[in-house]
């Protein structure tokens, strides 16, 4: 008897458990065909057709570039688009930096960006490129009208297709370039500049509002760069006033100022003083002849 009631229990166990896993199953199913139920209706719904979509943080772009940029459209529904996918597509924007795009409940679609800010032009062929401060390609235009901003010189570029970097030319000068406006971005020293020029990477020249004109020197690396540029800042907002008109020379160990001179002015000066060195090196040699001459008569006299 008790092996039969043993063999009996395990039989029932073992129906008991049967159920248990049919029973699991069929709630399984009944959750998923739900869940597809809800998503179809939710996909389907009007209730999440996107209304309206806003966009924060531009100022050089459109918002209606932006939006056709993204490839978000209104009126389709908000889970129907992918938000990585739309910033990507932004992203694309030479001008932009940074974007951002979310879903705000039940119908809008928020879109945040970063623009780069356009910091120079580069002089390329009848156009001018336009860069920001880590040399990336955000334009090229006609003339230097459209931005405040300075001039670059003694760089040659061949690629300027927009939205790539102008490192991507592989150049010391241009590699030069990128960091000196990285330097000038950091210690916030780049808004007042008029005119920066590589031509010669031992003189690198700066023009600060054409009243301060500054010989940085040559590039070694880029800390003893920074503190070059930190030290000219300095002396320019707080040891000038800004009503002079001076040179700045960073090309010895000790930063040397001297009044400004204009350098046709200084052209004229400098051959000036050469006329005047020839001149009066004739006219010693003219001494010399005389003195060698009266040397001759007095001995052929005597």
């Amino acid at each position: 008897m008790d092996k039969e009631q043993a063999i009996r229990q395990k039989q029932i166990m073992r129906r008991k458990r049967k159920m248990q896993k049919r029973k699991r199953v069929f709630i399984l199913t009944c959750f998923i065909v739900c869940s597809f139920a809800v998503l179809a209706l939710v996909f389907k719904a009007p209730f999440f057709d996107i209304k309206g979509i806003t966009v924060t943080g531009n100022k050089m772009l459109k918002k209606e570039k932006i939006i056709a940029a993204s490839k978000i459209a209104v009126d389709e529904n908000i889970f129907s688009m992918s938000m990585s996918g739309a910033e990507e597509k932004i992203m694309q924007m030479p001008y932009v930096k940074n974007a951002e795009v979310k879903r705000v409940f039940p119908d809008k679609i928020s879109v945040k960006i970063e623009e780069c800010v356009p910091r120079a032009y580069i002089k390329h062929g009848k156009k001018y490129v336009v860069i920001d401060s880590e040399g990336k390609i955000l334009e090229l235009v006609k003339d230097t009208k459209k931005h405040k901003i300075m001039t670059i010189n003694g760089l040659s570029l061949k690629n300027t297709e927009p939205g790539k970097n102008i490192l991507d030319n592989a150049d010391s000068r241009i590699e030069c370039c990128v960091d000196t406006l990285k330097i000038l971005e950091k210690v916030k020293f780049i808004d007042k500049i008029i005119s920066l020029d590589f031509t010669h990477l031992t003189a690198i020249k700066m023009n600060y509002e054409d009243r301060v004109f500054v010989n940085l020197g040559s590039y070694e690396n880029y800390d003893d760069f920074e503190y070059k540029v930190k030290e000219c800042k300095h002396i320019i907002s707080e040891e000038l006033s800004v009503y002079e008109k001076i040179e700045l020379d960073f090309s010895m160990d000790n930063a040397v100022s001297r009044p400004y001179e204009d350098p046709e002015e200084r052209k004229k000066r400098l051959e000036e003083e050469r006329k005047q060195r020839e001149e009066a090196e004739k006219l010693a040699e003219g001494d010399t002849e005389d003195e060698e001459e009266e040397e001759t008569s007095t001995e052929a006299e005597e």
